[in-house]
């Protein structure tokens, strides 16, 4: 009415102030509007607190974009040091905020996030700055925008070590490199669960995925370490380490590291022996194909050593890899698996008929007369002649094995060793009888 009346902007000033705290908040909203719409403009000292009137407001009845531009203008009117700073930063931080829950209940999680993320550049200070930034980077995560995400919780684990929600970012930023396929940075937050976790089941499948990631960013020397420990130190359960090992060995095969791939092969047998109750059919499985493959190697050493002179020491290094030839052919029958074992037995047969044929085509000493030559091929006869009986036995059980209705290449192969050790018995062809029909 008295617009005229240099009292009338502090009398409406009061009046808003005064709707606002009896709850009145549109009518409050519109006092402190006009306030700030006076003319001639009546000072910051009025105007400034009109804006927070407006604010809170609005605020109030949940108008929250308009409470964040009342309180900017409030602030950009404020005095420095005033002592409704503080409080105005936080009104402002949780408008924002709220607009950012709006969002994120709709299913707009990109707009979700940028409005939280807009709490930490405008209110880095306000208390609900730390769920501002977790919730922002949940947003941004659901938003499928995993650079930013993954980089917003980065930054909180490193703000914020000791909070709550800090203890499970690990294990999201490996879901988010998954999704990336960024193996390397997902093989290195697993790391950080391995030797944070309070929890052994989730320190035993942390390291053991990391070490498939890092596999598969090819990182091969720490996919090995990873490997190693995992088989070093989690022996149950059996399934996990047994495959620990058998990766390991498939590693130092591609790096062509023979020594290494033999010991875990070897580890790989010895864990399903132990395992008692706990032996699977997998773990048989890879304990016989690694001792068949250990065996091998044992025969192929056995091959390779030549009988010359002195006949008794080339002998004894023979005899020695042949022992240890056997053992490994034997290890590999223990499994009880068909595919394996008709092989190794076919390979136990051919390492004694080995040895009577290097004993035969062995280096004859210098200087001998003819008699004393036709003794030592006599002598060397009887040395021969019982490896090739046990080789003849051997293959026999072998071919045994057809008469049960089981058949493979290597028990084919025992009877083509028999034919030809044995050429009367195990020689013989099918005879086939042909007629003809013609008339004569």
């Amino acid at each position: 009415v008295f617009t005229a009346d240099p009292r009338a902007p502090v009398v409406l000033g009061q009046a808003a102030t005064r709707l606002l705290q009896e709850r009145h908040y549109p009518r409050a909203v519109l006092a402190a509007a006009d306030l700030v719409a006076w003319q001639p403009y009546p000072g910051d000292e009025l105007v400034m607190p009109a804006w927070l009137v407006i604010g809170h407001g609005e605020f109030e009845q949940d108008n929250y974009p308009e409470a964040e531009q009342a309180y900017l203008q409030a602030l950009a009117l404020m005095p420095e040091q005033d002592s409704r700073q503080a409080d105005t930063m936080e009104q402002l931080a949780s408008s924002i905020y709220r607009q950012g829950e709006l969002a994120a209940a709709s299913g707009q999680h990109l707009a979700a996030a940028d409005h939280f993320a807009r709490v930490i550049e405008l209110t880095p200070d306000s208390n609900v700055r730390v769920n501002a930034q977790y919730d922002a980077a949940i947003s941004y995560r659901q938003a499928r925008d995993l650079d930013h995400a993954n980089a917003l919780f980065r930054d909180f684990r490193e703000r914020y070590p000791g909070h709550e929600l800090s203890g499970g970012i690990a294990a999201i930023l490996v879901e988010n490199y998954e999704a990336a396929e960024n193996w390397q940075a997902a093989a290195l937050e697993l790391d950080a669960i391995t030797a944070s976790s309070d929890n052994t089941a989730v320190q035993r499948e942390a390291l053991y995925l990391s070490a498939q990631y890092y596999m598969k960013a090819g990182n091969t020397s720490q996919a090995i370490a990873r490997y190693r420990s995992y088989a070093h130190n989690w022996p149950e359960p059996l399934q996990m380490r047994i495959e620990a090992m058998l990766s390991l060995a498939d590693i130092y095969a591609s790096e062509s590291a023979p020594g290494k791939r033999h010991f875990w092969l070897n580890a790989m047998a010895d864990a399903h022996e132990s395992a008692g109750p706990a032996a699977t059919d997998r773990s048989r499985y890879l304990a016989a194909s690694s001792a068949s493959e250990l065996a091998d190697w044992y025969y192929d050493e056995f091959q390779a050593i030549s009988l010359g002179h002195p006949l008794k020491e080339t002998m004894r290094l023979k005899r020695k890899a042949m022992d240890r030839t056997i053992s490994g052919y034997e290890r590999v029958n223990s499994y009880g698996l068909q595919e394996f074992g008709t092989r190794a037995t076919y390979r136990l047969g051919q390492v004694y008929r080995q040895l009577s044929i290097d004993l035969m085509a062995s280096e004859r000493p210098a200087g001998l007369d003819t008699l004393a030559l036709e003794q030592y091929e006599l002598l060397l006869e009887e040395q021969a002649w019982p490896f090739e009986e046990k080789a003849v036995s051997i293959h026999e059980a072998n071919a045994r094995r057809a008469w049960q209705g089981t058949y493979d290449k290597w028990i084919e192969s025992s009877f083509t060793a028999l034919g030809q050790m044995m050429p009367a018995r195990w020689g013989k062809q099918e005879s086939r009888v042909s007629f003809s029909r013609e008339v004569r």
